[in-house]
């Protein structure tokens, strides 16, 4: 068997040969970034994986050079946003809009969207996560406490008194149906769920933790048609896209139902959240036998996308994904970890994870960690947008680092 640690290491060098200057993945360094004149959400997705991956690495070797590159990608992700906006106060994008209109007006979209672009709940909900993990890292470092406290401040004003708990703060593209005016994505908003349990870890604000269980009913409750109040789909046995039942173009897919598709995002994200929320809940919670059945579950239905030679596609067997086998593996550990892998859970998933495990460390070649990690067998899925490739790399890390640790 290939060495983990080596291939984990491999991965971990190009992040950091990647990092530009301000911290994010520099375009003419990284292949994983959308081309783009201005910088946009998108080219956010990929920094706190980077980051979270370089810290595991970091933790495993004490090489600071991972530590550096982490600590520049963390303090990256909790910068560029801001506080949400109404269509006219965001004063230099607006000038750039008018700029761009007058050069060709089709180029601009609904101000009320371009404006708030750097201000949706994920962003402020990965900001407060990585400045968690920047913070543990540099316990003696409090210089960005107040930024972190202004995300959280930020955060409170997506909130809403819909089961979701908040606003992403976008509706689902193409949608036509005016009653739908925000998505509730669940992958959105499991990084304000992860968010929250970082920010609570370094303050212990009781309000904080409020908010985090406040959100996780959105995972727990299941999901009625038509619904934002709730997002697990019972049918399926993980949570849907999105609670809404309309077709629309998602990353990685052209076109999708959200509310009666599961994806690997979501169900490791999830899984993530609520695990590491459940540990600072007091013993015998009235939330933990549903937050065992909808992580257990989960897992199983993760697996269930699992091809016979061992890897995981994103929402059936599709393609081949060297992290979404990760985050397969990932989410299996996160539930044993507290304890939520029975005799019988094991006994039906512990052949699944080896295979998985041994497909993952065989595949993960130079070769194709170059190509992202994905290969087409269905064409069902696509390596688009390009940042996400690097976000699944981070995954991929962190997986190879589990296998290494399992097998010392």
């Amino acid at each position: 068997m290939r060495d983990p640690l080596t291939i984990a290491r491999s991965i971990g060098d190009r992040f950091v040969a990647w990092q530009g200057t301000i911290g994010r993945p520099d375009p003419e360094k990284c292949p994983f970034v959308t081309t783009s004149s201005d910088f946009g959400p998108t080219h956010a997705h990929s920094p706190p994986y980077l980051a979270q991956a370089l810290y595991r690495l970091y933790e495993r070797t004490n090489e600071v050079r991972y530590k550096e590159a982490a600590d520049r990608y963390a303090v990256f992700t909790f910068s560029f946003m801001r506080d949400p906006v109404p269509p006219v106060a965001d004063r230099q994008r607006n000038l750039r809009l008018s700029q761009r209109m007058e050069r060709d007006p089709t180029t601009v979209g609904d101000p009320r969207t371009v404006n708030n672009l750097f201000s949706r709940s994920w962003m402020q909900g990965v900001g407060l996560w990585c400045y968690g993990e920047f913070r543990s890292h540099n316990p003696d470092e409090s210089c960005f406490d107040a930024r972190a406290d202004s995300l959280f401040d930020y955060l409170q004003q997506h909130r809403t008194d819909r089961g979701h708990a908040y606003n992403i703060g976008y509706p689902p593209s193409d949608c036509q149906d005016p009653a739908i005016t925000d998505g509730a994505f669940t992958d959105d908003l499991r990084w304000v769920g992860m968010g929250l349990v970082h920010y609570y870890e370094q303050t212990r604000r009781d309000e904080v933790l409020a908010s985090a269980v406040r959100l996780a009913d959105y995972y727990l409750r299941s999901h009625q048609p038509g619904s934002p109040d709730g997002a697990f789909v019972e049918s399926l046995g993980t949570w849907c896209i999105g609670p809404w039942p309309t077709e629309i173009a998602a990353e990685h897919f052209p076109s999708v139902r959200m509310d009666e598709t599961g994806w690997g995002f979501s169900a490791r994200g999830a899984v993530e959240f609520l695990t590491r929320l459940h540990t600072w809940l007091p013993e015998g919670h009235p939330r933990e036998a549903v937050m065992r059945d909808r992580c257990t579950r989960s897992v199983e239905w993760q697996f269930s996308c699992q091809f016979a030679d061992g890897a995981v596609g994103m929402h059936t067997q599709d393609d081949h994904w060297l992290g979404m086998t990760a985050a397969a593996l990932s989410a299996y550990d996160h539930i044993r970890a507290v304890g939520w892998v029975d005799e019988a859970l094991a006994e039906r998933l512990g052949p699944r994870v080896t295979l998985a495990s041994e497909w993952l460390v065989a595949n993960a070649t130079e070769e194709f960690i170059d190509q992202g990690g994905y290969r087409k067998i269905t064409g069902r899925t696509t390596p688009h947008p390009p940042e996400n490739l690097a976000w699944l790399l981070g995954w991929t890390v962190e997986a190879l680092l589990r296998i290494e640790a399992e097998a010392l």
